[in-house]
């Protein structure tokens, strides 16, 4: 949720909605697992030479990022193709526990494909 107006938004579009009374969840791609947020969030963890991550590359970005220098531009294949199996995985799982009504994801690059995919609106 720090170092871009895309986490800025998510974070503020979640806190409203779970004060007008929804259940919100929300999956991030971060740095790394801590929470100090009041509604329930899952962390894919991308960090590159920490066996623990869930993905062994830096958070990549669009553009620089301030904790992080790697790009989607500059993603191997096969750091993409890890990208969206982890990605999928993850989606996949927090679908079949929230079972949401509604799913919104902003303009994240592979993150609004695999949306798609789960045919949740």
């Amino acid at each position: 949720f720090e170092g871009s107006a895309t986490g800025t938004s998510t974070y503020d579009l979640a806190v409203g909605l779970m004060a007008a009374g929804h259940d919100v969840r929300v999956l991030v791609v971060d740095l790394d697992r801590r929470s100090r947020e009041t509604f329930p969030v899952r962390r894919v963890v991308c960090r590159g030479a920490d066996p623990q991550a869930d993905l062994p590359f830096d958070l990549p970005s669009f553009t620089t990022h301030p904790q992080s220098r790697l790009t989607y531009f500059n993603l191997s294949d096969d750091q993409v193709a890890q990208y969206r199996d982890v990605l999928r995985q993850a989606i996949d799982e927090e679908v079949d526990r929230f079972d949401p009504q509604i799913i919104h994801c902003q303009h994240l690059w592979v993150q609004a494909a695999l949306v798609l995919e789960t045919g949740v609106p």
